[in-house]
C-alpha cells in the first residue's frame, strides 16, 4: 500500500500553518536571495560588470605572457576597447563629443562702460588679452543696458545678453552674437587668447557703434 494512501478510520493530518511572524521571516529570507537583487541591476551596471570581468581576464592572461611585446599589444587592445565603449555610450546617449564652452554670467561687479573700456585698454597694454576681450565685451553690453535696450541682470550670460541686444538692435545682431561667442571662447574654452581675439572684438564693437549712429 502506498504511504500516501489514507489510513481507514483516521483523519488526514492537517498541514501546519505558520504564524504571522514566521511567514514574515520566511518572506524576508526568500527576498534576500541574491537572484532577486540581480534583477534590479541596471543594464549599464551589467555592462560595467561584464567589461570589468573581461578586462580582468585579459590582465590575468597578460600576466602569464612572457614576451613583452605581447603584453604591450594586450594593453593597447584594452585601451582601444575602453575608448570605443565610451565613444559609443556617449554617442548613443546624445552627449556631444566635442568640448563646448560653458556659459556663466558676464558681469562681476563693474557695469560702468567707461571704466570697463579703460580696464580693457590697460589689460591689452599689459598683454592680458583674455581680460582685454572680456572687459570690452562687458563694456559693449553695459552701454546697451545704459541705453535702455537690455536689462543688465548680473546672472545673464553672454549668449543671453547678445540675443537681447540683437533683438533690440537687429542691425547689429551678428556683431552682438560675435561678441557673445568671443566672451565664451576666451573665458571657458581653455585655449590661449591672443591679440587677434581683441582685434575681432573691436571690429564687432565698431559695427555696433556704426549701427547705433545710423539708427
Amino acid at each position: 500500500m502506498s504511504a500516501a494512501a489514507a489510513v481507514p478510520g483516521r483523519a488526514p493530518a492537517a498541514l501546519a500553518q505558520p504564524s504571522q511572524e514566521e511567514g514574515q521571516r520566511w518572506a524576508e529570507e526568500e527576498l534576500s536571495n541574491p537572484r532577486y537583487g540581480e534583477a534590479d541591476v541596471t543594464l549599464l551596471e551589467r555592462i560595467g560588470r561584464a567589461i570589468s570581468d573581461f578586462v580582468g581576464d585579459l590582465v590575468d592572461g597578460a600576466s602569464r605572457i612572457e614576451h613583452p611585446l605581447l603584453i604591450v599589444v594586450v594593453v593597447l587592445a584594452v585601451i582601444a576597447l575602453v575608448v570605443g565603449i565610451v565613444w559609443f555610450t556617449r554617442r548613443s546617449a546624445g552627449v556631444p563629443l566635442d568640448r563646448r564652452p560653458e556659459r556663466a554670467p558676464v558681469f562681476e561687479a563693474e557695469t560702468d562702460p567707461a571704466a570697463l573700456r579703460r580696464t580693457s585698454a590697460e589689460a591689452a597694454a599689459a598683454g592680458d588679452w583674455r581680460r582685454a576681450v572680456q572687459d570690452l565685451v562687458r563694456a559693449v553690453f553695459a552701454e546697451q543696458g545704459r541705453a535702455g535696450r537690455i536689462a543688465l541682470d548680473r546672472s545673464s550670460t553672454a549668449h543671453e545678453l547678445a540675443a537681447a541686444a540683437g533683438a533690440a538692435l537687429p542691425g547689429s545682431a551678428a556683431a552682438f552674437a560675435g561678441l557673445g561667442a568671443l566672451f565664451d571662447a576666451v573665458s571657458f574654452s581653455g585655449e590661449e587668447t591672443g591679440p587677434e581675439a581683441l582685434a575681432s572684438a573691436r571690429e564687432h564693437d565698431a559695427a555696433v557703434a556704426g549701427t547705433e549712429v545710423r539708427a
